[in-house]
């Protein structure tokens, strides 16, 4: 069973893949038991700034917490309960090279305090290939 076929913002042809997880045994205890989300986003953020120094394309799709994505993850590589995959990252050669981009909206940063009345566009969807 292949990644591809399992998981729809997986469906990419790039020849390296890395699950990043984290091990539940490993975790700190308590109150800071989900920071392994945040130490496993932070590796993973690294890693996408390494690939890209190094003239790597990369793209990561996210896994946790939905359920069935981290099923499939797991029946395919043999992890164990006690690892739970956070996401995937590709890596490969870019077919284009295209002009960097930013989502920056200043109506998104607050100064000081939130204002909870504030009003905001709704996301788009996201597409298959939109980013």
């Amino acid at each position: 069973m292949d990644i591809r076929e399992k998981l729809i913002f997986a469906r990419y042809k790039a020849p390296v893949a890395i699950v990043v997880c984290g091990n539940m045994k490993l975790a700190l205890k308590g109150k800071d038991k989900d920071l392994w989300i945040e130490d496993c986003s932070a590796a993973t953020e690294n890693m996408l700034i390494a690939a890209t120094d190094l003239g790597l394309g990369s793209l990561w799709v996210g896994i946790y917490p939905v359920e069935s994505r981290i099923n499939a993850i797991k029946k395919i590589l043999n992890i164990p309960d006690y690892v739970i995959p956070l996401n995937l990252v590709y890596f490969g050669y870019p077919n284009e090279e295209k002009e960097g981009r930013t989502r920056f909206d200043e109506k998104r940063v607050y100064w000081q305090s939130y204002n909870p009345e504030r009003k905001h566009k709704t996301k788009d969807k996201p597409v298959i290939g939109h980013y």
